[in-house]
């Protein structure tokens, strides 16, 4: 698992590794699943600052563009939370992209992608030597500047002592071993131990009075050193960590220890503009989302968690669920409301569709009006026909009622109206399959059928198909009507706006009865296929009904999975795809033959094909 990073990208990328934490809680392990991160608490304020500061002398050294001109700094920095592994762990991520990319070890690492160059941290010294260890491998630079004094004075005979633990035994080790490679002898090599057993002191004492070495290195923290007190004649090399400590530097102390004393220490300067920028840290700042040290920085100070989102940020209580807090946390704001509206560049579109819809098939209506006396539509039950066309215009007309705001009578306008005039243009076609499949029987020597399928028979199909539909919406609406419904997401700034179903059972059997008509007008469609071609439109039909039920049955699950208002968008563009399928495959040819093939508009050209083509 990825530790946590705050990070900022750059040409230069510097690493930072710093102790914020001063505790970790290590997970109980079961042994039987993937044990859960460590915990790191005591948040180290200190420490944090240490790494804002870092922050801001690159944010200054980018601002100026004098000192690194076309050239941008950025930083990854990790929190060591105090420990070795936690310190390792880090430092392998944040090396990871340098040994990852690819690039071939001939490669200089100044052009490597990704290489960091530097690392600053980490404070402790346990997670130091970790890091300087792991970092040596990659040609980072080291610097002992306490070999480089010795080797500057010329010492040749130096004593070494060390503090027990990892700070004070790993620099002594180091330390003797480096001026060893110089040339200088190191006349004896002790340990203070952590109780400072008086035995043992006056045992380092008497050594250091026997060796002669008149240069001797205290690798150790404060309390180590004041250990040593009363030590004259001697020229003491101090580590950073006692050479300017406070309890050393009393005048009672002065004389007797850090007299002739020489060490190193970090400097201490005024920064202009830090405390300013320390100042402006804040948990609504701009990036307070990309650093994952502030907030709990934030709540370790006041003593309080923030308030997550839809809080409110002083009182810390829930807003209602259709609003939303505010970027400051303060106060509660309304949420955006989402539906398919006009507006929308995804309504505009459907809208234009289905009025372009609309008008073409006003214009087929006008097409076969004017020419109705016409074979071609004379021959294809011109009646029905207009029905079909008038059947059409609204279902192109009825998409626009999914368009706009939910209301109760626009939700229940837009399932019934859409089912009802589906039934209805779906019926019509029914009718003109059923009448040319009876026409064909009728030429047949002594068929009586077509007095079953006159213009009555044909009224009174579409009628009873159309009014089951009816039956089946208005008990729809008296029951379960559909009805406006909010969708509000708990970590979501969207008020969803949709029209519920109010009952699933009535909106399948509204599809489920559209469905059957189709699929049955598609079964006589294909019974008629042996028929003459220019006699029946068995052909079209089944065309346009392969293309209705195409487009439906992909509807469902399309219908099902889409979220939020592209439910919506996915039933109106079913409607309009299969309105324009019928439209296009019924009626398309035949205004082609009115328009641009009049020859093939006669009654001769209509029966001289012979009737042996097949769909």
């Amino acid at each position: 698992m990825s530790l946590p990073v705050l990070e900022k990208k750059g040409d230069i990328i510097l690493g930072g590794l710093f102790s914020l934490h001063d505790m970790v809680v290590e997970p109980s392990l079961s042994f039987t699943s993937t044990p859960p991160p460590a915990q790191c608490t005591r948040f180290n304020f200190r420490t944090f600052r240490w790494m804002q500061t870092m922050i801001f002398a690159i944010e200054e050294i980018n601002r100026n563009g004098k000192l690194l001109p076309n050239i941008t700094l950025g930083y990854k920095i990790y929190d060591s939370c105090s420990t070795p592994h936690q310190a390792l762990k880090a430092v392998m991520e944040l090396v990871g992209s340098e040994k990852g990319s690819g690039v071939e070890e001939t490669q200089s690492k100044d052009t490597c992608p990704g290489s960091v160059p530097a690392v600053i941290g980490d404070g402790g010294s346990t997670q130091s030597l970790v890091v300087a260890r792991f970092l040596g491998a990659f040609h980072l630079p080291q610097v002992d500047a306490l070999v480089q004094l010795v080797k500057h004075f010329g010492w040749t005979w130096v004593g070494v002592i060390a503090g027990d633990d990892a700070y004070g035994r790993g620099g002594a080790n180091i330390f003797a071993d480096e001026v060893r490679k110089l040339g200088t002898c190191v006349a004896f090599q002790e340990v203070i131990p952590r109780n400072r057993a008086q035995t043992t002191l006056s045992s380092i004492v008497s050594k250091i009075r026997s060796s002669g070495a008149r240069v001797i290195l205290v690798f150790a923290v404060e309390q180590d050193a004041a250990a040593l007190e009363g030590l004259t004649e001697i020229q003491w090399l101090a580590s950073e960590a006692w050479s300017t400590a406070a309890i050393l530097s009393t005048p009672k102390r002065h004389h007797q220890i850090l007299q002739g004393s020489m060490g190193f220490a970090i400097r201490r300067a005024h920064i202009p503009g830090l405390k300013d920028f320390l100042l402006r840290l804040h948990p609504s700042s701009p990036n307070a989302l990309a650093d994952p040290f502030l907030i709990p920085f934030w709540e370790e100070v006041f003593q309080c968690s923030l308030c997550v989102q839809a809080e409110d940020a002083i009182e810390c209580v829930h807003c209602l669920p259709e609003f939303w807090s505010n970027a400051e946390r303060t106060a509660c704001i309304p949420k955006q409301v989402e539906f398919l509206s006009f507006s929308d560049t995804m309504g505009i579109t459907l809208m234009a569709i289905s009025l372009i819809g609309s008008f073409c098939t006003c214009v087929v209506a006008l097409i076969f009006s004017c020419h109705r006396i016409t074979p071609i539509v004379r021959a294809n039950n011109s009646e029905l026909s207009f029905l079909l066309l008038f059947s059409l215009t609204l279902c192109f007309l009825c998409s626009l009622t999914f368009i706009g705001r939910p209301s109760e009578w626009s939700c229940m306008l837009r399932h019934t109206a859409f089912g009802i005039t589906f039934v209805l243009c779906i019926s019509c076609i029914l009718g003109k399959t059923m009448v040319v499949l009876m026409a064909f029987k009728a030429t047949l020597p002594g068929s009586n059928v077509m007095k079953w399928f006159g213009p009555a028979q044909q009224k009174a199909i579409i009628t009873f198909c159309t009014l089951v539909q009816v039956i089946i919406c208005t008990v729809w609406l008296v029951v379960a009507p559909p009805t406006p419904r909010q969708l509000m997401p708990r970590e979501s700034v969207l008020v969803i706006l949709l029209c519920d179903e109010g009952s699933a059972i009535a909106f399948a059997l509204v599809l489920g009865y559209i469905g059957l008509l189709a699929g049955l007008c598609l079964l006589l469609a294909f019974l008629a296929r042996k028929l003459p071609d220019n006699f029946n439109e068995a052909r079209l039909i089944t065309f346009s009904m392969l293309i209705f039920c195409a487009v439906w049955i992909a509807f469902v699950p399309a219908y099902i999975s889409s979220p939020g208002k592209y439910s919506t968008v996915t039933e109106v563009f079913a409607i309009l795809a299969s309105s324009y399928g019928l439209l296009g495959c019924i009626f398309a040819p035949k205004c082609y033959i009115i328009l641009l093939r009049p020859e093939k508009n006669t009654w001769k050209h209509i029966m001289s094909k012979a009737a042996t083509d097949k769909f």
